[in-house]
């Protein structure tokens, strides 16, 4: 019975510390002083735009979920469209702010008017209304 829990014990701190070193092995704050590799770099700065949406209905005027789908839908094109202007590691602040944000301007809702989101002052007369 000892071993048991012993071997319990042993299998739920190892998945712990994987599970958790998996979700924090890069940050964009500490991009110095661990460099994030291009190919993890774009999944981070939709962590950080999937975070916004928690407030989707005053940021955006629609719901949460919604504002997720429409990230997630968004990011696989966007991420492509820039993926060749990244370096193979992105090591400091200012390169991180500078390609995260062309990044999120793709992947980001606009305001929805309507249930229609709204790009421009033209859709926003058509829709807002």
């Amino acid at each position: 019975m000892k071993k048991l829990v012993v071997i319990i014990i042993i299998a739920g701190a190892a998945y712990y510390y994987y599970d958790a070193k998996g979700s924090n092995e890069y940050t964009l704050q500490d991009s110095a002083s661990n460099p994030i590799p291009k190919e993890r770099f774009y999944d981070l700065w939709t962590e950080v735009a999937i975070n916004s949406c928690k407030h989707a209905e005053d940021s955006y005027n629609t719901t949460e979920k919604r504002c997720k789908d429409d990230i997630y839908v968004k990011s696989n094109s966007c991420s492509r469209k820039f993926y060749s202007e990244l370096p193979d590691f992105i090591d400091n602040k200012e390169a991180s702010k500078q390609y995260g944000r062309k990044y999120l301007d793709c992947i980001m809702p606009y305001y929805y008017c309507n249930g229609v989101e709204v790009r421009s002052e033209q859709e926003a007369r058509e829709h807002c209304g």
